[in-house]
């Protein structure tokens, strides 16, 4: 009779485990905060205005399966394959049921801008002009985060970066963060203390 070893096939499937997520929640939903709910069908949403919603549990699924006879043949390059797959059916699927959750609600609801066709630096400035900001100690911005669909993530990108090297745009970026440092410094200094 060959060994078993439970600890290390342990590790091995919570490596596996670990790849997955790290597929299934990269690029915009990377930028959300995460929670792991043990039990339980539903979670309380608080928005800025102090409203709040109600949302229920939804199930995500992914298309990869490996068939119980065959796979002790599949080589280990082959199970990373299917896991990686699996990760990117799974951020497919989270991303799609994420879009479709957030135009439930109304346009006021959240900061948005509505763009037609490839995102624009211009796109960018008008976000962050809508969007409350906060600053570190150092007087350095924390940028709001940026959600935008998939297929629109590269030319939101492109878009950051022109608005970080180009000239025209980067003076427009400047005067915007001395106007929100000013905001922040007065919404600092209106704030009640508790005690």
């Amino acid at each position: 009779m060959l060994p078993d070893y439970p600890k290390a096939k342990k590790k091995i499937q919570n490596q596996l485990l670990r790849n997955i997520e790290r597929a299934a929640y990269k690029g915009p939903l990377d930028l959300i905060k995460k929670y792991k709910f043990d039990e339980g069908h539903c979670f309380k949403v608080e928005f800025v205005d102090g409203e709040s919603d109600i949302v229920n549990a939804q199930e995500i699924e992914t298309s990869v399966s490996i068939d119980l006879n065959s796979y002790e043949e599949l080589e280990p390059e082959e199970i990373f394959m299917l896991m990686e797959k699996c990760g990117d059916d799974l951020n497919d699927s989270i991303q799609e049921m994420v879009f479709k959750t957030l135009k439930q609600y109304p346009g006021d609801a959240f900061n948005s801008v509505k763009v037609k066709g490839e995102i624009k630096p211009e796109d960018i400035i008008n976000i962050i002009e809508k969007s409350p900001m906060d600053f570190e100690k150092s007087g350095r911005p924390i940028y709001p985060a940026i959600g935008c669909h998939p297929k629109s993530e590269l030319s939101a990108v492109k878009a950051w970066n022109d608005l970080m090297k180009l000239p025209e745009y980067k003076k427009k970026l400047e005067d915007l963060i001395k106007k929100k440092w000013s905001e922040w410094i007065d919404r600092e200094n209106s704030r009640k203390l508790v005690g």
